[in-house]
């Protein structure tokens, strides 16, 4: 009778340790910058960065839930601004700044904001993209790589660039 209570025990462990264990692992494979108000996690998003073309464009694959990825798809950083590497007289600026961007996120796990899910005009989203509880956008600014960018009014009523 012992032995028989003490398997129960037992196999009520194992069942959940397998049950929590793909959980815990999900969890801590991503950065965590989710808060308890369900409004401010609206368009976020757990994604890896897959290459930093300047200071403010990226390209991340893009974890939509569900086992649902969009791979490739081309980012904006939203509210900011950097030197362009095609064009200007501060092209060493600008690979400066993409540099810097590539040592912070290059091939991370990060978390992203969308604008709303929509997109610039050049077709790219409008993002905001954490690694940690590190805003990269903000960070590119303060470490003057980039310089804030004026958005929209409407757009900047509903979304916090320093959240």
């Amino acid at each position: 009778m012992k032995t028989y209570n003490h398997l129960k025990i037992l196999a009520l462990l194992v069942l959940i340790l397998i049950w929590t264990s793909p959980a815990l692992r999900a969890q801590s494979q991503f950065p965590d910058v989710v808060s308890s108000n369900l409004a401010d996690n609206l368009y976020t998003y757990r994604a890896i960065i897959t290459s930093v073309y300047d200071g403010d464009t990226v390209t991340a694959d893009i974890d939509l839930g569900m086992k649902i990825w969009l791979r490739g798809e081309r980012l904006r950083l939203w509210g900011i601004d950097t030197p362009e590497l095609r064009r200007g007289t501060r092209r060493q600026a600008a690979r400066k700044a993409r540099d810097f961007l590539r040592i912070q996120i290059l091939g991370q796990k990060v978390i992203i904001k969308t604008i709303r899910d929509r997109k610039g005009k050049y077709g790219r989203y409008l993002a905001v993209i954490y690694k940690g509880q590190v805003n990269i956008n903000e960070l590119m600014i303060s470490k003057s790589y980039a310089r804030r960018y004026k958005v929209r009014r409407k757009l900047q009523l509903t979304t916090d660039l320093s959240n």
